[in-house]
């Protein structure tokens, strides 16, 4: 709890901590950054589906445990002489975490640029045309259509016309205005000659650039958190609900693509899920036609500012990690398993596409109470916000921490009302960015591998 309401420093910070975990953290985003950036060039025309099946094959302890093999890394790990890494699985994932530290410290010392070209030997090393065709990577395919920009396209087509709106109010001018609009293209559009396609790619290339920039930035300006301490603050900052947030300030759902047939109906209304994959396909397309550098600065404008919200606030400590906690502080003195709680789903009603879960939530096998949601973790969670609510009887140590945190966040307080009007007045003022901004950003890396094409 102490760790958790630290707010993070301005500028970037060395750690303290002496061991190798957080830059697993951090190396475990970069080397997931770069196997989703080569396939997503390399199959451009399969959908997202089979480029996660080929990137968990990749990014698996069992493969990075092969290539820290592969390099002779186990001949400089330092670790304790002791029965821990006597089994041969347990020094494999001692070597896999070993290869994502080594990773994150190229990283940090070298850049993106030089991690591509470590794992890209590692791994094709041995032979001549993986390596070549590893490295060797075609442009997006409708930057190919016109490599000196869409742009002309504008006039004669009006759902382009709408997105230049869009790129007035957040200050971004998109050289490839056909890949922006891929990126508000959804899927039940079905395929056109505009986009291509739909944004499901654009999505799970969004989602990688995400995870990289606020894996980097958690590290760099919170050097006093453990690996866990930063990937709870990292949940709270990509999750659904921020980055539904986020497409409700900029006014995402204006700009979808639609056809003159759907538009009799109305503007559809997206679900939080929806408006996350919106936010997510914006930063695919924003990477692919501006660069990283562009992705960085929307990061830092649109998300970092709310993570001062979040940890005064304890929206980390949501009402499954608070109820868990609150059950431990009851545990038996006899040094045995605690109790935890257990979730049980009771109900299940409605069609496939608007389905209720009913979740039930037991300790010491007396229920609690009843939570009910369009998915099971939201069901849960209503479950466990109730539990603390109704039986708060049982938790007299935290009954405090209970009525004031993350519990009942959908009451705001002064303080989250004041946070947010700060990131409303920030948004209103000037959403983003101009390209002078990210000439004169920080961030600035000014590596290949991070300006969008694919070469």
């Amino acid at each position: 709890m102490e760790i958790m309401s630290k707010l993070g420093s301005k500028k970037a910070e060395q750690s303290p901590l002496n061991h190798n975990e957080r830059l697993e953290f951090l190396g475990d985003a970069v080397i997931e950054f770069i196997t989703t950036i080569h396939l997503f060039y390399m199959f451009s025309e399969l959908d997202e589906g089979g480029l996660a099946t080929y990137r968990s094959t990749m990014v698996q302890n069992k493969n990075l445990a092969l290539l820290a093999k592969k390099i002779g890394l186990d001949e400089f790990m330092l670790y304790a002489h002791g029965p821990d890494l006597c089994h041969e699985s347990d020094l494999r994932h001692a070597m896999a975490n070993a290869f994502e530290a080594m990773m994150a410290a190229i990283y940090l010392d070298a850049g993106i640029d030089e991690c591509d070209r470590i794992f890209g030997h590692a791994m094709f090393a041995d032979s001549k045309e993986l390596l070549s065709t590893w490295f060797d990577l075609e442009d997006h395919p409708l930057k190919r259509d016109n490599p000196n920009g869409d742009r002309h396209l504008i006039n004669g087509v009006p759902a382009l016309q709408l997105l230049t709106e869009l790129e007035k109010n957040i200050g971004i001018t998109f050289k490839h205005i056909r890949v922006l609009a891929k990126a508000f293209t959804r899927r039940n559009i079905g395929f056109n000659n505009l986009t291509l396609g739909h944004n499901q790619r654009l999505e799970f290339l969004g989602d990688t650039v995400l995870q990289l920039i606020t894996t980097d930035y958690l590290y760099k300006h919170f050097p006093y958190h453990h690996e866990g301490h930063l990937s709870i603050l990292r949940t709270c900052l990509v999750s659904n609900r921020t980055q539904s947030v986020i497409c409700d300030d900029i006014g995402m759902t204006k700009y979808l693509v639609t056809p003159k047939v759907m538009q009799k109906s109305g503007m559809p209304v997206l679900r939080v899920k929806d408006k996350a994959d919106l936010v997510e396909a914006f930063l695919g397309a924003l990477y692919v036609d501006r660069g990283f550098d562009y992705c960085k600065v929307f990061c830092r404008i649109c998300f970092f500012p709310r993570l001062k919200f979040f940890i005064i606030a304890q929206h980390w400590n949501d009402p499954k990690s608070q109820l868990q906690q609150c059950c431990l502080t009851l545990r038996q003195m006899d040094g045995g398993e605690p109790d935890i709680p257990e979730y049980r789903t009771i109900a299940v009603e409605g069609p496939t596409n608007t389905r209720i879960y009913k979740v039930a939530v037991y300790f010491r096998k007396k229920r609690l109470a009843v939570g009910c949601g369009h998915t099971m973790q939201l069901a849960q969670m209503r479950a466990a916000e109730n539990a603390l609510i109704k039986r708060s009887d049982l938790f007299p140590t935290l009954k405090n921490t209970a009525k004031h945190s993350g519990v009942q966040n959908r009451r705001e307080n002064g303080l989250g009302a004041k946070v947010k009007c700060e990131l409303a007045d920030r948004t209103k003022q000037r959403m983003l960015f101009d390209s002078t901004h990210v000439l004169q950003s920080d961030f600035a890396t000014g590596s290949s591998l991070t300006d969008g094409n694919a070469n």
